[in-house]
């Protein structure tokens, strides 16, 4: 660590204007790797777009998500050990009205994808988490966004079907007719 802020402290005054800020930024990727946040979430860069359509997109950074009503959803999952504490925000919420038969495709960071109806999607699940345990999910750890259900609360939840739903490293969702 100390290397670096010297490293910082030598470059700062040799560089000026667009050097400097590329300079800059690409340290702030350095701090988000030391730190074991992704560099998208250091840089306030955006983490999830929503498609309506071609030409209606929303984009949010991970600090726009926690700006929204944020929901708590305990629940042990195939993928960890024991109990976990997710916190993010109601899918439902994150899209607002949108038609009953339209159909949404969830893409991850891999190109991992699948479609999910638009009736299956209720006020309170499945959630957008974009905390577990009180931390941030970094990639490796199936972040930064990991769409999760309550798999405890019904049998209904401990399916194939809701299973391959549970997309982790979640970047994109696109609202299809």
């Amino acid at each position: 660590m100390q290397r670096t802020l010297d490293l910082i402290r030598t470059n700062f005054g040799m560089l000026g204007g667009s050097a400097l800020a590329a300079h800059l930024i690409g340290m702030s990727a350095v701090v988000a790797l030391m730190t074991g946040l992704s560099p998208a979430v250091a840089k306030a860069e955006e983490v999830l777009k929503v498609r309506y359509s071609q030409d209606s997109v929303e984009s949010y950074t991970m600090e726009e998500l926690r700006a929204l009503p944020g929901v708590l959803v305990e629940t042990a999952t195939p993928w960890t050990d024991g109990p976990q504490r997710f916190v993010g925000i109601a899918l439902h919420a994150l899209l607002g009205e949108v038609s009953p038969a339209a159909v949404l495709s969830l893409r991850a960071v891999n190109d991992y994808a699948v479609d999910i109806p638009v009736s299956d999607v209720t006020p309170d699940y499945p959630v957008v988490a974009y905390e577990r345990n009180g931390k941030n999910m970094s990639v490796r750890d199936k972040g930064p966004l990991w769409l999760v259900y309550p798999f405890d609360t019904h049998d209904d939840f401990q399916t194939e079907t809701v299973y391959s739903r549970s997309i982790w490293q979640l970047v994109e969702i696109t609202v299809g007719e």
